[in-house]
């Protein structure tokens, strides 16, 4: 990770969760980390707390409506005045929504896609025209779900989402091959995890008893398959990482 120090950071949806966890992690091993979220309030809280524990990197909170293309834009003007370049993206961002996909609303569909997809694209497209006039190395990340692998395993109705991370996984392997193509010094990289402990867990409306049996995910066991990913050799690209708990079993019913 030494060759990232100094470096800048892109990573969606950090307020909280898995995203909260990529920014101090990254904070810590001296990372410029442009934080976007539209809780910007808790974005502060967050830079405030890793401030205070002195950590080598820094924090540079940003509201963002993702589902706002001038929004996201407007992060790679400031990110392209302020710091000229980045060097690693992590799209963490992710909506989901406890109905069925035959009961649930347009704006959910349109909401799921817009966050979990379409923003996930214009910053990996504005990333890579930064990247590309580096001199340094590029990395992208991904944060998918397991559920992009074996949607039909999952019994819980969660609207788009799962939809949504499937498209997720496959955008990962166009842009690769892309990039291959176009001779670029980025590498990109699909991270899926299984059930995290999340506030995410509480919109899937799983019964407390049952929640409690369920082997999940720490963030930081994401986060340390992230870091796992960015700290290979040069050489090296990890094009997709599944990461589950032992016996991990997602619940048939609600």
């Amino acid at each position: 990770m030494e060759r990232w120090s100094g470096k800048v950071a892109l990573v969606t949806g950090a307020s909280s969760g898995i995203g909260a966890e990529i920014v101090a992690e990254l904070v810590r091993y001296n990372v410029k980390v442009v934080a976007i979220d539209i809780q910007f309030n808790k974005l502060e809280e967050l830079k405030a707390q890793m401030e205070s524990l002195n950590l080598p990197g820094t924090i540079y909170p940003m509201k963002c409506d993702l589902t706002k293309e001038e929004e996201i834009l407007n992060v790679f003007k400031y990110i392209q005045k302020e710091h000229d370049e980045v060097n690693i993206l992590i799209n963490n961002a992710g909506v989901v929504f406890n109905e069925k996909i035959l009961d649930d609303k347009t704006e959910n569909f349109r909401n799921i896609m817009d966050v979990n997809v379409i923003a996930a694209a214009i910053c990996t497209r504005e990333a890579v025209r930064l990247m590309s006039k580096s001199k340094n190395q590029g990395h992208i990340i991904n944060i998918s779900s397991i559920c992009s692998r074996n949607a039909g395993n999952i019994k819980l109705p969660l609207s788009l989402y799962p939809c949504s991370k499937h498209a997720l996984r496959a955008m990962c392997d166009n842009v690769r091959n892309e990039i291959l193509n176009d001779g670029l010094n980025i590498k990109i990289s699909n991270i899926s995890p299984g059930l995290v402990n999340t506030n995410m867990v509480k919109l899937f409306n799983v019964h407390p008893k049952i929640l409690s049996k369920l082997a999940m995910l720490s963030t930081k066991n994401v986060t340390d398959g992230i870091i796992y990913a960015l700290a290979s050799p040069i050489n090296v690209e990890i094009n997709e990482l599944v990461i589950t708990s032992l016996h991990e079993v997602i619940p048939a019913k609600i």
